[in-house]
């Protein structure tokens, strides 16, 4: 299909993280782009009615977080200059994953902890500093138009009582999430609808903000608790935020959820693999009431599949939505933004089947890495071959990566997406889980390793 070689306007479909990012790729090679959204976008960090989830907590991986970075430079700093937290994930996270706590030793990854509304103000206030993009808030998608097989506009409807008005414009990037629309727009216009990948989780997941106690040690500024699947099915994290704030988060599978209410959310956390959560927030403030948002099932629609319109692309959740207890969501659509600037930048142009595809390749190793867990679970109805060799190798992984920092490591290079799974396979690797001795199961404290 012909490329579109020079973008007049582009038109993004939601103004999340997703859909700022793709601005701000496109607003370097497009000459206007406008941000279409429901909710209020003003200047300052608040909670979106259209981002329930955002109460939640969220973990940038550093793939992520680099492709960022290359959008927009700098923005990191700029958060820690208005309370962010940067953790160093060998040394200041506790983790106890699968019954052992994993090594402490150096990494090359950080990570930035920073609550979901002040890392979406402040990309919103990069994009207003752009001349040639807008912002326009509380106004709703109809559909898009497209004539010929391009797309020649979008018509939009605002949220205060108004005529319908077609907004013309030659690109579309649909970056709703997953109430996304693009199935039910394409397939009378003749384009088909994509083949859906679903598989159930039954997860639900809840969170709660406290000011961190003046007592509370230093350390205790990432603390993951990730249960033994299939026996278990409860998880937690406490995340160290802004304004000396501790979010915690609760999660659980196949309908073991979260109470919503303080005194069971609390006696929920007590109840993980270890009690400790529960302990942290004795004499913690609480500044919120207790979250709870239900993710029944992880979903890819295959666009790569299609022969999509000339000039139309869809990304992040709208595409494809992961299990969000492996932080992968905002990593996969920031990854997919900076490939549309790349792709710009190459000069190539826009081609929708070359960037479907593009974004395709990079949903799926986290949807890997995130089936192989589900598929641990029977509520999720996976058919994976040789899933019990795999998940006894991953196994291994897992309890060496408790006492060998060559082993971590690598198991963060896939956690962190700068490898995909087959890097585990390495033979300097499969020699070291051959001869590993991993950490004693139910210790007290984790392990500390100076390499």
């Amino acid at each position: 299909m012909p490329t579109i070689s020079t973008i007049d306007h582009a038109v993004v479909l939601g103004g999340s993280m997703t859909g700022m990012l793709a601005a701000a790729a496109l607003a370097r090679h497009a000459r206007r782009v406008t941000v279409i959204d429901r909710d209020e976008l003003d200047d300052a960090p608040h909670h979106r009615k259209g981002t329930p989830q955002d109460h939640q907590a969220h973990i940038l991986l550093d793939r992520g977080r680099l492709a960022i970075e290359h959008l927009m430079p700098g923005l990191f700093d700029e958060l820690l200059e208005h309370g962010s937290r940067r953790i160093d994930f060998g040394q200041e996270l506790w983790w106890y994953h699968y019954g052992r706590w994993k090594i402490r030793c150096d990494t090359p990854y950080r990570l930035y902890v920073q609550t979901r509304p002040l890392l979406e103000h402040h990309v919103r206030r990069r994009l207003r500093a752009s001349s040639n993009v807008e912002l326009r808030s509380q106004t709703e998608v109809l559909e898009p138009v497209i004539v010929d097989g391009h797309v020649r506009g979008v018509r939009l409807r605002s949220r205060q009582p108004s005529a319908p008005l077609e907004l013309p414009c030659d690109v579309i990037l649909d970056a709703t999430g997953r109430g996304s629309r693009s199935p039910q727009w394409l397939e009378p216009l003749g384009f088909g609808s994509p083949r859906e990948e679903r598989i159930p989780l039954g997860l639900a997941y809840a969170s709660r903000l406290y000011r961190r106690p003046p007592s509370a040690p230093s350390e205790w500024s990432a603390y993951i608790v990730y249960a033994t699947r299939p026996a278990q099915r409860r998880h937690g994290l406490l995340f160290a935020v802004e304004d000396d704030g501790w979010l915690l988060a609760l999660s659980g599978y196949g309908g073991d959820h979260p109470p919503d209410d303080p005194e069971g959310f609390e006696a929920w956390a007590g109840s993980l693999d270890r009690p400790d959560l529960r302990d942290f927030i004795r004499e913690a403030e609480p500044l919120t009431k207790p979250r709870l948002h239900a993710f029944p099932f992880m979903r890819w629609r295959h666009y790569e599949e299609l022969r999509l319109p000339m000039g139309y692309g869809v990304v992040g959740d709208a595409m494809c939505s992961f299990d969000p207890v492996f932080g992968q969501g905002m990593t996969a659509g920031a990854m997919e933004a900076e490939q549309l600037e790349r792709m710009l930048a190459s000069g190539r142009g826009f081609d929708s089947t070359s960037f479907a595809r593009a974004c395709a390749r990079i949903a799926k190793n986290p949807w890997t890495l995130a089936l192989g867990e589900a598929a641990r679970y029977a509520t999720a109805e996976t058919s994976i071959p040789a899933l019990p060799l795999l998940h006894r190798f991953l196994d291994r992984v897992f309890a060496c990566s408790t006492s060998d920092p060559v082993v971590y490591r690598a198991f963060l290079d896939v956690l962190q997406l700068h490898a995909g799974p087959e890097s585990l396979f390495r033979p300097h690797l499969l020699w070291r889980l051959a001869r590993g001795k991993p950490a004693e199961v139910g210790a007290a404290a984790p392990m500390r390793h100076p390499g």
